[in-house]
């Protein structure tokens, strides 16, 4: 019974993978996100065995869910972005970040390659790293960059220095193999003022 109570209180209460419906900056226009490592998580197993331990000691408490993976914020209105966030739009190869509610970059970027089947993902995804200086490495090449910020595995926001122009249709053809190539004074001020945790939105 304990198992089947928290398996109804994660159906309602956990926000990962779920969809989002966001206002887009670039287009003033409701956009849907899906999927991503955003959000909370209860840990069902975790949470089972404290509510038995709960029960069989009488403990009368308040207390949070045990959670295996947590969102910036807490709304009953499933809100959980909060006002601290990244938004890139593949379709207008646009990046902006939020701070505070404070819009502090609005830039160009340059994402994975459509032709050669390194899109982006989409998806609300969580800042997963910080590293300063790094060399991203994958078959074939090692590239050095000075501000390395992944949210999906392998796939993050970091400067490109061998870039000269950013936005437009570079990336359906010249595209990264994943990657959102950022110009470098514009990283420089997401990686000072990011954290890791803080949501990553990407969408078409």
């Amino acid at each position: 019974h304990i198992k089947e109570y928290v398996l109804d209180l994660a159906t309602r209460r956990n926000t990962m993978g779920r969809d989002r419906t966001i206002t887009s900056t670039m287009t003033g226009e409701p956009v849907t996100v899906s999927g991503g490592s955003y959000g909370f998580r209860i840990d069902q197993s975790e949470e089972a065995e404290q509510i038995y331990e709960n029960i069989v000691n009488h403990d009368v408490v308040t207390r949070e869910p045990a959670y295996a993976s947590r969102a910036a914020i807490y709304s009953m209105t499933g809100d959980d972005i909060g006002n601290t966030y990244v938004e890139i739009d593949l379709t207008n190869q646009r990046m902006v970040f939020y701070k505070d509610g404070q819009l502090l970059v609005d830039t160009p970027v340059v994402t994975g390659c459509v032709r050669k089947g390194h899109s982006t993902p989409t998806g609300c995804f969580a800042l997963d790293a910080m590293r300063s200086p790094a060399v991203l490495k994958g078959p074939g090449y090692a590239s050095p960059v000075t501000y390395w910020m992944p949210f999906s595995g392998g796939v993050g926001i970091h400067d490109a220095s061998w870039r000269s122009q950013y936005g437009g249709q570079i990336y359906i053809t010249n595209g990264s193999h994943g990657c959102v190539n950022t110009p470098k004074d514009q990283a420089a001020t997401i990686y000072n003022n990011i954290s890791v945790g803080v949501p990553i939105i990407v969408y078409e």
